[in-house]
């Protein structure tokens, strides 16, 4: 396991150099509101797994692996070890740069808490939206996984925005603030469940591949 996951570290160095001048980027655009930055980069950092399954079909790495005795289930599973490790890890590191910033700018009583209370539930987001996305490249292959991806932000954007709109006019089907708290606890087992059930259904799909 631990040598599939620096396998796919080593792949992503480029990726990592990029992502580091995007960072700075980012940083500069979110300036005045640091509690934004690490709900981005949450979302955005578990693109690298993408990069890291396009790196495998490249150099046909599959086909390889699957001649190795660590079994199917064993590379399905050190993608999702390796998307919660970077969604945590970058989710952590934009945290810090929010919270330095917000000492900066004179603001760490009110932003501290939305920072890290952020960069929790982005954390999150962020599995729970590749929880899905995981099972589509491994049936679809990584270049049509890419636009079904898209497709599934795009959704998932207008739906929000159109919940958003609708609220005065839903207000019978708004949950109280004790359902959203009893949400708020149980919403790690009910993601643990959804990353349970996506890692089932890609390793019934990388098994079914065969060696090709």
């Amino acid at each position: 396991m631990s040598a599939l996951l620096l396998k796919d570290f080593y792949s992503l160095r480029p990726y990592f150099k990029s992502f580091g001048i995007m960072y700075l980027i980012f940083i500069v655009c979110f300036l005045k509101t640091p509690e934004v930055l690490s709900s981005v980069m949450a979302v955005m950092s578990p693109m690298a797994v993408i990069n890291t399954m396009s790196y495998d079909d490249y150099y046909h790495w599959n086909r390889y692996a699957k001649a190795l005795p660590m079994g199917s289930r064993t590379i399905v599973k050190s993608k999702y070890i390796l998307l919660v490790l970077l969604s945590a890890a970058m989710s952590a590191v934009a945290g810090v740069v929010g919270s330095v910033m917000s000492i900066v700018q004179n603001m760490a009583a009110e932003k501290l808490p939305v920072i890290w209370g952020g960069a929790l539930g982005s954390v999150g987001i962020a599995i729970l939206l590749y929880s899905f996305v995981l099972p589509l490249l491994y049936k679809f292959g990584v270049e049509k996984g890419r636009f079904i991806m898209i497709g599934l932000i795009g959704v998932l954007t207008a739906s929000i925005y159109l919940l958003l709109s609708l609220k005065d006019k839903l207000t019978g089907f708004i949950p109280s603030e004790g359902q959203l708290k009893l949400l708020l606890y149980m919403s790690p087992l009910i993601i643990l469940l959804i990353v349970w059930a996506s890692y089932q259904i890609s390793c019934k799909i990388f098994e079914k591949q065969g060696a090709d």
